[in-house]
């Protein structure tokens, strides 16, 4: 297995919404999988096939982030800010004007507000050795999450991570959680398992818990993970 180790930093902040929803819809607090690979994905595919945002599949159509997908063995990323979430902008004439505007303007979001400080450590595991390709398109991200939440690339590293099986580790990125134990404080979101559903439509998507650790956490349970040998250290990534 080799590994992909982007270092981000934001520009004003991150955020995403739930689909499939009305205008209305949630947003989520953390990068989900399918976001992390949709950031890779879109520099990688501008080096490969051009511009093609969507394939087809059988009757229908899927992103053209699926060719990525099936390539990836997993992914994880550790924020170094917990987002906040934010209501509707439309209660500032409320509070300050002592009205309301009929139409609606902003909604509810989550968002992480970086003020230039706020960083991001995203990982991707092959089981092929990386492809030169694959490295250049981890420079290229530009946006993790919705198009205004613009990145700048720190650092890419890339190097082989070493299997380990056990009944407890401690790691600060985000695992899919099934019945594993923790210790330590974090956030879980529902989203779309990437690994059994094709990229792009999300409908009928099964959705599973992830767990996003607020710093380092120690989990139990019958576990599999990888360790990457990285310049200040050793990080962690449960893959099951």
């Amino acid at each position: 297995m080799e590994f992909i180790f982007v270092k981000v930093r934001f520009g004003w902040g991150f955020a995403a919404r739930l689909q499939p929803q009305s205008k209305m819809r949630m947003a989520l607090k953390y990068p989900p999988p399918t976001t992390l690979i949709g950031a890779l994905a879109y520099p990688w595919l501008r080096q490969t096939i051009g511009r093609t945002e969507v394939i087809t599949k059988g009757k229908g159509v899927i992103s053209a982030a699926d060719n990525l997908r099936r390539m990836i063995a997993g992914v994880s990323s550790s924020l170094s800010e917990e987002p906040a979430v934010y209501g509707d902008y439309l209660k500032v004439n409320r509070y300050f004007r002592g009205s309301v505007e009929s139409a609606v303007t902003a909604l509810p979001s989550s968002f992480l507000y970086s003020n230039g400080d706020a960083e991001a450590d995203l990982v991707y595991l092959f089981e092929r050795p990386v492809d030169p390709g694959l490295e250049r398109a981890a420079w290229g991200i530009t946006r993790i999450g919705s198009r205004e939440s613009v990145v700048s690339v720190e650092s890419v590293y890339v190097g082989k991570a070493v299997r380990r099986t056990g009944s407890s580790t401690r790691t600060r990125f985000s695992f899919p959680l099934g019945n594993k134990v923790v210790r330590g404080s974090g956030t879980v979101i529902y989203a779309a398992d990437w690994r059994s559903s094709a990229m792009g439509s999300y409908s009928k998507a099964e959705r599973i818990p992830y767990f996003y650790p607020r710093g380092e956490v120690e989990v139990l349970g019958d576990l599999e993970w990888y360790e990457l040998d990285l310049p200040w250290g050793t990080e962690v990534i449960i893959h099951s």
